[in-house]
């Protein structure tokens, strides 16, 4: 018994694949139910002396899918029987280079480079690939003017690509491994497409020049701290922000409800910033910084040409060299894509790439027309000691140096000068206008080198001053900073007669057992005419599953001629997840001078009303034996944030509330 049925060419309408799907499980059920055999083939044939009757093929349109990076529509051939999936098509999709030949009989072209060569022969009915070599079966294989279509399940046999076929959906999938190079090339077009998308986008933004205002207002930010219980102290803090003829003005004072706002800690400084103009960039007056080695805090005023802001962009380099016609070469910096180029027919390639302050890996990855890959790594690291080539930056200040003291007035300034790349040369004078008595005009050169990308140097010599020299060495698992300065005495600048200081910092991060583990030492060693103090901290952090550790241990020696202390303590902090809500963090204290705990504690957070935010804790001195117990809400609102706590000690209570906000007024 045979069941009839049509099939109908399919589009790409997801409901009509569904409803050639059912067609397709009708097509399988009639199948079982036939009684006539059938040969599969270009040609009819006779088996057992029979003629048999050669299969119609029907052309379908299904779904290509390359796992996460592509899907496309293609069209297939079906038998009543199996799915023929075309070669030529899903190979170039694949960017694998194939062509027909002779009349649509002979399929060649390789698969990923040109040692793996492809060709199938229909005359002979041969195929040879990396993958098998052989015979063709009349039943494995159809061919029109369009393309070749191999069966579905010889895909992975002949080409290795595990191709799965989805009845249902009308979708074959193909899951490909990472380290397939097809998946790779593919990868590396759409990371390109997404590239020269996100230029096109950031070609059309448009640099929006700043205004002034002769009288604008700005912001007001506030903080009031209250302690209702014991007759506490009310505290209060108010900042003003706003444009004065042209320029930016900010406005500080502090007080409290005993002494009301204290003049002599008020803040005030204006600022005008002019733009594009190198010879100045700001002037300020009242409360400002001058930077240098011999840098002032004056009220005054200042005047320089240094960037509004840090500086970002170093300076531009050219990466270029020789590889041969038709290689792919793509410029990564910090592992993401910035730019990517074909050699030329000379085999040449080029890349201008900026450079920023910092540290950051710049990597090359090239792609030969044969398969081949190569790749090169270069680290750059600009420290933000160092000026581009050419620039000079100035900085002058002049202003008394005390707000409590306005009998002494100075002058002070800087210039540093961008001399290579390399190489930033600097030097400052800070002069007494009215001195004190026998104090001098001091002056500094400084020299800041960078010998090698991850090792730079810097001295600062300031005569009858002191005597400065740093180093700073990084690579990719260690950082490395030390400087030794040596202190003249009777220097205005040494109050406490301080001989010398040595500094030595090293941090590493690194994977133990799979897990990021930071380690981190700090050592500094100051002398005096009759005693050396000598302080270390040390600690590491690391990511376990569901806890968070960190350690901070702390080691202090002090010797004078007739006596010498020591002072060790460690502290653990261990943040655990428990559940999405629910992270507590233990901190213990350790001395080890006294051989016991002295604080343990736990701590405890939760979210509330979206802003909201509440804290438990306690904390256990056993030396001492006193406890404290707090109790902290907080809740931030479009207008201010407030912090209400409640904290019981041993035989006491207290509590306090803290408010902070921001107003903005014209």
């Amino acid at each position: 018994m045979t069941l009839t049925y049509s099939i109908h060419k399919s589009t790409t309408n997801v409901g009509r694949r569904r409803f050639f799907a059912l067609k397709l499980l009708l097509a399988f059920a009639s199948i079982t139910l036939t009684s006539e055999a059938t040969v599969y083939g270009q040609s009819s044939s006779e088996t057992s002396g029979a003629s048999v009757a050669v299969p119609e093929f029907e052309e379908i349109v299904i779904n290509f899918e390359v796992q996460r990076l592509l899907n496309a529509d293609i069209f297939a051939q079906y038998d009543g029987e199996n799915i023929y999936l075309p070669v030529k098509r899903i190979l170039e999709i694949l960017g694998m280079q194939i062509k027909i030949a002779e009349g649509q009989s002979r399929l060649t072209g390789f698969l990923n480079s040109k040692s793996e060569k492809l060709e199938i022969d229909l005359t002979r009915n041969k195929i040879r690939t990396p993958y098998f070599e052989g015979q063709l079966a009349a039943i494995d294989y159809f061919a029109n003017s369009v393309d070749m279509y191999v069966r579905l399940d010889l895909f992975e046999k002949f080409f290795g690509l595990p191709v799965v076929f989805y009845f249902g959906e009308l979708r074959a999938f193909l899951p490909l491994d990472k380290s397939f190079p097809t998946y790779q090339k593919i990868k590396r077009k759409l990371v390109q497409k997404a590239l020269r998308k996100k230029q096109v986008v950031l070609s059309d933004i448009h640099t929006l020049s700043r205004t002034s205002s002769y009288l604008t207002g700005g912001v007001a930010d506030w903080s009031l701290s209250t302690n209702p219980v014991g007759g506490g102290e009310q505290f209060a803090n108010l900042t003003l922000g706003g444009m004065v003829l042209g320029g930016d003005v900010n406005v500080g004072m502090a007080g409290d409800t005993r002494q009301g706002f204290d003049a002599n800690q008020m803040r005030m400084r204006w600022r005008r910033h002019f733009d594009d103009k190198p010879a100045i960039s700001q002037v300020e007056l009242g409360d400002v910084f001058t930077g240098s080695s011999l840098s002032r805090s004056l009220r005054g005023g200042r005047i320089t040409n240094k960037p509004l802001v840090q500086r970002k962009f170093f300076e531009s380099v050219n990466l270029s060299g020789d590889l041969g016609a038709n290689w792919e070469v793509e410029l990564f910096v910090d592992g993401r894509l910035k730019d990517f180029t074909t050699t030329d027919a000379e085999g040449r390639y080029d890349f201008n790439l900026d450079v920023f302050y910092g540290a950051s890996v710049i990597e090359l990855k090239m792609y030969g027309p044969n398969g081949e890959t190569r790749t090169e790594e270069r680290y750059r690291r600009i420290p933000f000691n160092l000026i581009p080539r050419g620039n000079l930056d100035y900085d002058f200040g002049v202003g008394e140096q005390d707000r409590f003291d306005t009998s002494r007035l100075y002058s002070n300034g800087s210039v540093s000068y961008g001399l290579t790349s390399k190489i930033t040369l600097g030097a400052g004078v800070d002069f007494p206008i009215t001195p004190r008595a026998d104090e001098i005009a001091l002056f500094a050169g400084e020299v800041a080198f960078q010998m090698f990308s991850n090792l730079t140097l810097n001295s600062s010599i300031s005569p009858n001053n002191e005597i400065a020299y740093g180093l700073s060495y990084t690579q990719a698992k260690v950082s490395l900073a030390g400087s030794y300065k040596k202190f003249y005495e009777g220097s205005p600048r040494n109050i406490l007669n301080q001989l010398d200081r040595l500094s030595v910092s090293v941090s590493s991060p690194f994977k133990l057992l799979n897990q990021n583990v930071g380690v981190r030492f700090h050592t500094t060693i100051d002398r005096f005419p009759t005693f050396k103090t000598t302080n270390m901290n040390y600690g590491f952090n690391a990511s376990l599953p569901r806890v968070n550790l960190n350690y901070i241990g702390k080691y202090k020696i002090s010797s004078s001629l007739s006596a010498s202390t020591k002072d060790i303590s460690s502290q653990m902090f261990a943040t655990i997840s428990l559940s999405r809500w629910l992270r507590p963090q233990v901190r213990v204290e350790y001395n080890h001078t006294a051989g016991a705990l002295t604080k343990y504690g736990i701590f405890v957070g939760r979210r509330v009303f979206r802003t909201g935010q509440v804290t438990l804790s306690y904390e256990r001195n056993p030396l001492v034996g006193t406890s404290i117990a707090m109790f902290t809400f907080s809740l931030l609102t479009d207008f201010a944030s407030m912090t209400s706590r409640s904290i019981a000690t041993t035989g006491r209570m207290n509590m306090n509330q803290l408010y902070r906000g921001s107003v903005r007024y014209d």
